[in-house]
């Protein structure tokens, strides 16, 4: 943080920099705009306050109130001309420097990524937290006796984190053999009766311990039957790792915090009743997390909370890619063309509402 050289309240006179800098055409439009209606248009102000001057010059001196106010006029107008001079210079000094934008958003970034370090609000706590820890560094006695106490509480800490990644390690092979045989119930249920999934583990030396504790994991699998298993980066396609990792999410999906996972393909090869099982375990899922999901089928698309129809329209021969949502009656159809192509009929239509309405 001292290598950064923070100053008391830059941070404030850099952001109102940044901010000029990156709107430096508007200011001189709106500047040059200015001059122009105070001084230098066809109608200015200054002409317009000018012409009053001279309609009143010759009753001014028979009422004292005309006078006191022509008076205040003249005021006036010296203020505005002087003013509309400011605005000019202003305008003629105004300028575009990438070069000064640079250095002053470069200056900001690393003010903003000491404060997100230090968990600090602004400069001014920075530099109070800089003072401390100057102080603290200042006031560190190095003797030998306080390195060898800081050496043993160093390898109690140690010897307590491996006790705990060995509990760890212990632990989640305890819940593999389970975790195993419900993901491949679940991948029978969404269309894939041969597959095979397989967690290896291994604990690891104790000076690989990391955040994850010691445990390196290798997850296996395999889709089809006579096929041994390896690393699911190497065998699953995309409609296969899609229904996998939906199989476990659904299984981890109390304890994960990923907010939102997207689905592609998931309908690879499934049909029927397995479609409406792929459906009604995102479905589940859904209660935890954020699904998108890019579907065919319509046991699938009648799970969704929002509906949206993805498009692409030619104009002026270019191809453009839109999005829609489609609510009411236009989810109807849409579900009803997935189940009988574009030649709707009376039977499709009402197997979509059936569909929509036992969602």
């Amino acid at each position: 943080m001292a290598e950064a050289k923070l100053e008391a309240g830059e941070q404030d006179l850099l952001e109102a920099e940044q901010n000029a800098l990156s709107n430096v055409e508007e200011i001189k439009r709106s500047l040059q705009s200015a001059v122009q209606l105070l001084s230098n248009g066809e109608i200015s102000v200054l002409d317009q306050l000018s012409e009053v001057q001279a309609q009143l010059k010759g009753v001014k001196t028979y009422n004292k109130d005309i006078l006191a106010l022509t008076e205040r006029l003249l005021s006036s107008y010296e203020e505005l001309k002087d003013i509309a001079n400011e605005f000019e210079g202003l305008q003629e000094s105004t300028s575009l420097d990438p070069q000064r934008l640079d250095e002053v958003s470069n200056r900001l970034n690393t003010v903003y990524k000491l404060e997100k370090k230090h968990n600090a609000i602004s400069v001014d706590e920075l530099l109070k937290i800089q003072a401390e820890l100057e102080s603290k560094i200042f006031s560190v006695d190095t003797s030998s006796g306080q390195i060898e106490q800081l050496k043993l509480q160093l390898e109690k800490q140690q010897k307590e984190l491996l006790a705990m990644a060995d509990q760890l390690h212990k632990s989640r092979e305890s819940v593999l053999r389970e975790f195993q045989n419900n993901v491949v119930v679940l991948l029978t249920k969404v269309g894939m009766p041969n597959a095979v999934f397989k967690v290896e583990t291994r604990k690891q030396e104790a000076h690989q311990l990391n955040e994850n504790g010691l445990t390196e994991l290798r997850f296996l699998f395999s889709a089809n039957k006579g096929f041994a298993p390896h690393e699911i980066k190497d065998v699953a396609s995309g409609g296969e790792l899609s229904r996998l990792m939906l199989s476990i999410k659904s299984l981890v999906a109390d304890a994960d915090a990923l907010p939102t996972l997207i689905f592609d393909e998931i309908d690879a090869g499934i049909s029927g009743e397995v479609a409406l099982k792929v459906g009604e375990i995102m479905k589940k899922l859904s209660r935890s997390h954020q699904l998108i999901c890019i579907t065919h089928l319509p046991q699938i698309a009648r799970t969704g909370d929002a509906h949206f129809y993805i498009y692409k329209e030619n104009k002026e021969s270019r191809t453009k890619t839109l999005i829609k949502e489609l609510k009411g009656e236009e989810r109807v159809i849409e579900i009803a063309k997935m189940l009988s192509g574009n030649k709707l009929s009376d039977a499709s239509l009402a197997n979509a509402r059936e569909l929509i309405g036992a969602n």
